[in-house]
């Protein structure tokens, strides 16, 4: 209050005397944060010193902090903010000059941009209305940057269908490999290659940054998000948390990619804090006297060391992990959260030859066989992701062979019941990238092949002799057996 009271004694306002209560209704909501101090001054100005029957305009919202000469500064949370007022019924906002770009985003609702106390009084009362800000142009909202090529990435074909898949399915994806065979760099990259999202979605996702106060200069990101966290963040970093209650990593990636590179080294419990997330979308905070729910819906691309020196299966080093170490190092993912990430892959370090060869494919040219793996996707009258269909729908979407190949599975390799929908998921996005109408064997087959840590690698390596002279027909439907990673 003493901040209010400096800015209307700085505005040639007289501060009223006495003792005063300020009612924040609803009561029992905890409410922080600078930006109440204009809605405060301007009520006790109104209710003291405004002309006889002039009070606050019934279809108006204000938010602002007060300096102590009676400027008003930017808040963070204005986008949020001005979205709820609009829920409320008001079609007119009172900001900060610095925030009304960033609150001009929200359709429906005029803009005024004040810079002092006594501006916004006298738009209060009438004396002297503010010019509405005008949006320069309609917010964009675009896929993900591409200033990297996929064509950078060399010698991982097989990782780079991967990521066509995730993209086009909206699955999440683990890569396995060495040091330096390319993790990073197509995680850098997949954000190109994914579709536009929705002007929905775009606002849920600015206004968790705009909560943070991490909107640019241009009050909105255009484009989904990529988050990247270091291993060493906390749980509170990376799910939310604090005084007052602020989200976590998992919600600014809201609508985009969450990167965890060195996948393994983060701390035990941000894994498994990982799981609610990527089972629903968001993360709920729990503290003594309030709980709070952020929406967290991210494609989860994370990368791992095979073993702790990373040339575990390697021609390039020998490994000088004991099995102890590697034992230890592979405990660190328990089965319940490789459980909800649909794709597993495995990289080997780069052939030096292939460098001469250059990339399989750019990034526009891999976002063509996404955009047409949605095209058929919506030809079915299908409006979410493969990524987020039941089992019941999927086996709806699956030919016979196709199923009696995945219960086939499931019994030689003892997987989860989570496991199959994950694997009838992917296998349904692979159908939709060669335009199968229903779930093909060969679209099993495929899914398996992303999905190397439930154990397939080892399981092929006893049939390895058995496989040989097997031939797989790929038009047949019939459940054959698995093919390995030299044959995909």
């Amino acid at each position: 209050m003493d901040r209010i009271w400096s800015a209307m004694s700085s505005s040639d306002m007289v501060p009223p005397r006495g003792i005063l209560t300020v009612n924040l209704a609803p009561a029992d909501v905890s409410k922080h944060g600078t930006l109440f101090d204009l809605p405060i001054a301007l009520g006790l100005i109104l209710a003291g010193s405004a002309p006889e029957g002039v009070g606050w305009p019934a279809d108006h919202a204000c938010a602002g902090e007060l300096s102590l000469d009676g400027r008003i500064q930017p808040v963070k949370g204005i986008l949020p903010f001005v979205l709820a007022a609009r829920r409320s019924g008001k079609k007119r906002v009172i900001v900060p000059a610095e925030n009304a770009l960033e609150a001009s985003h929200v359709p429906g609702v005029t803009v005024y941009p004040v810079g002092t106390l006594t501006d916004a009084v006298a738009h209060a009362v009438g004396t002297a209305r503010i010019k509405p800000f005008v949006l320069p142009q309609k917010p964009r909202c675009a896929a993900g940057r591409r200033e990297k090529d996929l064509s950078d990435v060399v010698g991982q074909s097989h990782a780079v269908d991967a990521l066509e898949v995730a993209a086009a399915g909206g699955h999440n994806l683990l890569m396995t490999g060495p040091p330096g065979c390319g993790k990073t760099m197509l995680a850098e990259r997949f954000t190109g290659i994914l579709p536009e999202w929705s002007q929905n979605l775009a606002l849920q996702s600015n206004c968790i940054h705009s909560l943070k106060g991490l909107l640019t200069e241009k009050g909105w990101k255009p484009y989904r998000p990529f988050r990247a966290p270091h291993h060493t963040i906390s749980r509170a970093g990376m799910l939310g948390g604090g005084r007052p209650i602020g989200p976590g990593e998992v919600s600014l990636a809201h609508g985009g990619v969450l990167f965890l590179d060195e996948f393994t080294r983060f701390s035990r419990s941000v894994i498994e804090g990982l799981r609610e997330p990527l089972q629903s979308g968001k993360i709920g905070i729990s503290r003594l006297r309030e709980t709070v729910t952020f929406p967290a819906g991210f494609q989860l691309i994370a990368a791992m060391n095979p073993c702790p020196c990373g040339w575990k299966n390697t021609k390039k080093r020998k490994c000088t992990c004991s099995d102890m170490q590697k034992l230890h190092y592979a405990a660190r993912l328990s089965g319940p959260i490789l459980d909800r990430i649909d794709m597993h892959i495995e990289l080997q370090a780069v052939n030096p030859a292939s460098f001469r060869e250059g990339g399989t494919r750019t990034t526009r040219q891999a976002r063509q066989n996404v955009l047409r793996a949605i095209r058929f996707r919506a030809r079915r009258n299908q409006s979410v992701p493969n990524a987020q269909l039941t089992g019941v729908e999927l086996e709806a979407l699956a030919s016979e062979g196709a199923l009696d190949h995945v219960e086939i599975i499931m019994g030689s390799l003892g997987l989860s019941a989570r496991s199959r929908v994950r694997i009838l998921r992917v296998a349904r996005t692979c159908a939709d990238l060669e335009g199968h109408r229903l779930i093909q064997a060969i679209d099993v087959r495929k899914a398996c092949n992303n999905r190397r840590l439930d154990g397939l690698e080892e399981k092929e390596q006893d049939k390895q002799k058995d496989r040989e002279e097997a031939s797989i027909d790929p038009d047949s439907t019939e459940p054959g057996p698995l093919p390995s990673e030299s044959e995909d």
